[in-house]
Order: structure tokens, then C-alpha cells, then sequence
């Protein structure tokens, strides 16, 4: 997402490769979201965000996931409203940490904007 020349966001939606190691069949994945610093809390994520969630339902996606590091608490409050659910179970360490995960099931997506 551009701002004249200026890059304010960017987004990798994976189909194949997998970041989550659990990831099922029919799963789309959210692999990289990242928003500018100075272009936060402007509602960029959530756009992007919700335009993801539609792209994996055009493409008949049984869910999306994501995955966060535990600091990105903002990234948390914005899944968590968008209406994903945190899926404990498919956690997986990196880099010393453990990553959270997050699914949105398509069958709810059509009612949600």
C-alpha cells in the first residue's frame, strides 16, 4: 500500500509454502504484514487485513492464518477484533520464542465486512 511514492504497508499472502508447520490443506496463511512506523494507527492493517480474509475466500480458502510474536500486542487486539481465533495448539517456537497463532474460518467471512 502506497502513499504517493511512498510505501506505507506491505503483505505476503502464502498458498503453498508454510511458516506455520501445521498449516492444513485448504489454509491460507498471512506470512509477512508489516505497516510503517510513522503510518500506524491510521487502520491500514485492518484494511489490509480484511482484504486478505476476502482474497482467501475468493480463492475458497477453508480458513486464513496467521502468526505473531508475543510482543505484537496491537497485531493481537486487531485479529482478535477482526474476529480470528487464537488456535494455542499450533504454536511453534522461533528464535527463542514461542509464536501464537490465529485462524479466521471462511464460513464466517461472508458476514463479516
Amino acid at each position: 500500500m502506497t502513499e504517493g511514492e511512498r510505501v506505507l504497508a506491505g503483505v505476503v499472502l502464502g498458498t503453498e509454502s508454510t511458516v506455520v508447520a501445521d498449516r492444513t490443506q485448504g489454509e491460507m496463511e498471512i506470512e509477512t504484514l508489516g505497516v510503517a512506523r510513522d503510518a500506524r494507527n491510521r487502520g491500514i492493517g485492518e484494511l489490509l487485513v480484511r482484504e486478505l480474509i476476502h482474497a482467501a475466500h475468493d480463492r475458497a480458502a477453508d480458513a486464513l492464518v496467521v502468526w505473531t510474536r508475543p510482543s505484537m500486542r496491537t497485531a493481537q487486539r486487531l485479529y482478535d477484533r477482526i474476529g480470528f481465533v487464537r488456535t494455542p495448539e499450533r504454536d511453534f517456537p522461533r528464535d527463542g520464542q514461542t509464536m501464537l497463532t490465529y485462524r479466521f474460518p471462511m464460513r464466517r467471512s461472508a458476514r463479516q465486512g
